[in-house]
């Protein structure tokens, strides 16, 4: 037996670097180098770029969708902290680079969930400085009291609104809410307002929409 075919037969016998192997043959040298540019190496100078770019054109109508993950909305700036088909601007959003009072709106889709109970405070501070006064905050998140009642109902696949789907890093329930929690967070971070609406994401009908407005 040749070399070259009594290494693959001894790569074939060992599953787990196989499937490594396959895996590495198929990824493109393109994607790797877009992640490095796009993602990592370019992270902190575009945020300080666009952040100059704000100061001193000072767009008017900015409206935000942070955590925007695969959806992009029209006419919002769409923002997410990794790189996707969606995404306009690559950044934490726990940090934003716009200027205080210059957004007119942000809607967040099942984002919130994701944030630690020890940082989301401070996340919701930060909206609440890039808004302007009286500017729209939308957020829609699973009910999490809705969910656990569902799941003791028999209905296990509302483990996934629990806990999380866990398709990537980040992608963890970190906290859960019921519209009386997520109403008292926001009024303890200047927010006012705060009213209960039917969802409108496609995660559907079982989660919360809340819609209030930056106090004075």
């Amino acid at each position: 037996m040749k070399a070259p075919a009594r290494l693959k037969t001894w790569v074939r016998d060992r599953p787990r670097l196989y499937r490594f192997t396959k895996r590495a043959r198929h990824f493109r040298l393109s994607m790797v180098w877009r992640y490095l540019i796009d993602v990592r190496l370019l992270a902190v100078p575009r945020f300080y770029i666009y952040r100059l770019y704000l100061h001193v054109r000072r767009p008017k109508g900015i409206r935000l969708h942070l955590g925007c993950g695969g959806i992009k909305l029209p006419g919002f700036v769409n923002i997410d902290h990794r790189h996707t088909r969606a995404t306009d601007f690559v950044c934490n959003v726990t940090k934003l680079p716009h200027l205080s009072n210059s957004v007119e709106l942000i809607e967040s889709y099942h984002l919130i969930e994701h944030i630690s109970h020890t940082k989301v405070h401070a996340m919701l501070r930060e909206w609440h400085r890039v808004l302007k006064p009286q500017g729209r905050l939308v957020i829609e998140c699973p009910d999490f009291d809705r969910a656990i009642e569902r799941y003791r109902a028999g209905e296990e696949h509302c483990l996934m609104s629990i806990f999380g789907l866990h398709r990537f890093p980040g992608d963890v329930h970190l906290f859960g809410y019921n519209f009386t929690r997520l109403k008292r967070l926001l009024e303890e971070c200047g927010f006012g307002a705060v009213e209960r609406h039917p969802t409108q994401d496609y995660h559907g009908p079982d989660g919360i929409r809340a819609e209030c407005v930056k106090l004075l």
